[in-house]
């Protein structure tokens, strides 16, 4: 299952968490707000997290990301995000092939393909 929202507003609700068979799940250009739900490590099967765009999206990754062992790729460019990497991303080393972050308003781009 592929899901893009587009067009929706206010914080990402923590029942994101229940779609436990999301493959692909695309937030960019939305006007969602605030901080990924630690909800959101519950999506087992994601393979792909696309942020880009999403400017009000704040914060940092919820620490939950670790049970998240199928993703791929995570991308998160032109947000709010700290760049602050969290530890338990490495536990997702095995699979993620990419990851990208930048900030909104920042020269600089972490970029790293695995």
């Amino acid at each position: 299952l592929l899901h893009r929202l587009t067009g929706i507003r206010g914080p990402i609700p923590p029942e994101i968490g229940n779609l436990s068979n999301l493959k692909d799940l695309e937030l960019g250009d939305t006007r969602l707000s605030g901080q990924l739900p630690s909800a959101i490590g519950n999506l087992t099967s994601l393979t792909s997290l696309i942020l880009d765009g999403a400017e009000n999206i704040s914060g940092t990754l919820p620490t939950e990301f670790a049970m998240m062992t199928s993703l791929r790729t995570l991308r998160f460019q032109d947000t709010l995000m700290k760049q602050t990497l969290i530890p338990e991303l490495g536990q997702l080393a095995p699979n993620l092939h990419s990851l990208v972050v930048t900030q909104k308003d920042s020269l600089s781009t972490r970029r790293i393909q695995m």
